[in-house]
């Protein structure tokens, strides 16, 4: 996973394809609001996530935003993500939270 998104963001016009990906693959809570990436895995599973450059109040945020999205998928159309994970800019040590099951990864955690 750590490797695709990399790969993603290394890539000269990633905010197009992050775009087009959202747009096509990941569910719209009725106020419009959609994550910001969806990775997809050579296995057919996918994560979201959701970029959040700020402290603890801003990872709740992105969390909800997550746990919205998740809880609207149609299993009968698509698979429920294998992940749901929040990328901030704060942080250094990536965790699972206990409630919800998202992980939130500083963004340092992603280097080789």
């Amino acid at each position: 996973m750590v490797i695709a998104l990399a790969r993603l963001l290394a890539a000269p016009n990633y905010r197009t394809e992050l775009r087009q990906t959202t747009e096509r693959n990941c569910a719209k809570l009725p106020n419009g609001t959609a994550c910001d990436a969806v990775v997809h895995l050579r296995n057919g599973t996918y994560g979201l996530i959701e970029i959040k450059l700020g402290g603890e109040s801003l990872v709740e945020e992105g969390a909800a935003t997550l746990n919205g999205l998740a809880a609207i998928v149609d299993p009968t159309k698509m698979k429920t993500p294998a992940f749901k994970m929040v990328l901030t800019a704060v942080g250094d040590v990536v965790y699972r939270r206990t409630a919800d099951g998202v992980i939130v990864c500083p963004i340092a955690a992603l280097r080789p």
